[in-house]
């Protein structure tokens, strides 16, 4: 079954999101291994949402579950650390 969603971005964009994802995320795990864990935490949400209009237009279900898991794994490690 073909889902069509209207993201605001055509291929091509999304394509050209998914690719600024992937530096979005090495920078993420940079930062991750610096100790800056909140900012790391940050800019691994804005990778994994750049990501998602790209498996949308392929129809890779799988890979926007995992973006979701990796978006919400984030959200809460925030959550954790923000009490310190």
């Amino acid at each position: 079954m073909k889902h069509h969603l209207n993201l605001g971005l055509c291929v091509k964009g999304a394509a050209r999101a998914r690719r600024l994802s992937v530096v979005t995320n090495v920078a993420s795990y940079l930062l991750f291994l610096y100790g800056e864990l909140p900012v790391a935490a940050l800019t691994k949400i804005i990778a994994e949402f750049l990501r998602l209009p790209y498996f949308y237009y392929t129809e890779a279900w799988d890979m926007v579950w995992l973006a979701a898991f990796f978006i919400i794994a984030s959200f809460m490690s925030l959550l954790i650390w923000l009490p310190h």
